[in-house]
C-alpha cells in the first residue's frame, strides 16, 4: 500500500492495526491540544504533536494511515479539522524495477512481517482546515471489500450529516500552484 507522488516515486503507508490516538488538553488557559499516536502493543510513541489554539470538544477518527481530528479554536471562535497522514518511507521512482532485489524494499523484517517491537521511523504530514459548524461525531466509511473510495462522515451539531471525500482533507494537497517537477 502506497501513494504515488507527482514524480512517480512512492510514499509507503504506515499501516499498523495496533495504533491508538490520544487527545489531551492541559488547561483551557494554555489553549493547546496534544495529540499522541501510540503503538498499543509496545507502548512506543509513534508520533506526537501540539496543536496551538485548540481546546475541547475534540473528535478523533482513524482511516488506514490517517488520523483526522476536529477541535475548537478559541482564538478565532471556529471549528477546525486537522489531518495527520503517517508514512514509513519512500521509494524513488527508479527504485522499483525488475532488476532490483534489495531487501530494504521488503515490508517489515526479512520474512515480510512487521513487528511492533522493531524500531521504525514514521513520517507524518499535517494540515489544518476550517469547518463551517461544530462537530458532534466523526466516522469513516467502510465497504465489505474496500473497493469504494474512503470518505469521512461528519455529524454536525445542527443534526446534519456531511460526507467528505478524503482528497479534500489530504495533507499532501498543495497550498499553491504545483511546480513543474511536482506535476510530472
Amino acid at each position: 500500500p502506497a501513494k504515488v507522488k507527482g514524480d512517480a516515486s512512492l510514499l509507503l503507508k504506515y499501516l499498523n492495526p495496533h495504533m491508538v490516538a490520544l487527545a489531551s488538553v492541559a488547561s483551557v488557559e494554555a489553549k493547546e491540544l496534544r495529540i499522541t499516536v501510540l503503538d498499543a502493543v509496545s507502548g512506543r510513541t509513534l508520533h506526537s504533536l501540539v496543536q496551538p489554539n485548540a481546546v475541547a470538544p475534540v473528535s478523533l477518527v482513524w482511516l488506514e494511515n490517517w488520523l483526522v481530528y476536529s477541535f475548537w479554536n478559541p482564538t478565532f471562535k471556529r471549528t477546525e479539522l486537522a489531518t495527520v497522514a503517517l508514512f514509513k518511507g519512500a521509494i524513488d521512482r527508479a527504485g522499483l524495477n525488475p532488476w532490483t532485489t534489495s531487501s530494504t524494499q521488503l515490508v517489515g523484517n526479512a520474512n515480510g512481517r512487521a513487528s511492533s517491537f522493531a524500531p521504525q521511523t514514521v513520517i507524518a504530514l499535517h494540515k489544518r482546515f476550517l469547518l463551517p459548524e461544530g462537530v458532534a461525531a466523526m466516522a469513516a466509511t467502510e465497504t465489505a471489500h474496500s473497493i469504494a473510495p474512503k470518505a469521512l462522515l461528519i455529524a454536525t451539531k445542527r443534526g446534519q450529516l456531511l460526507q467528505l471525500p478524503l482528497g479534500f482533507v489530504d495533507p499532501r494537497r498543495p497550498n499553491a500552484k504545483p511546480t513543474k517537477e511536482e506535476r510530472k
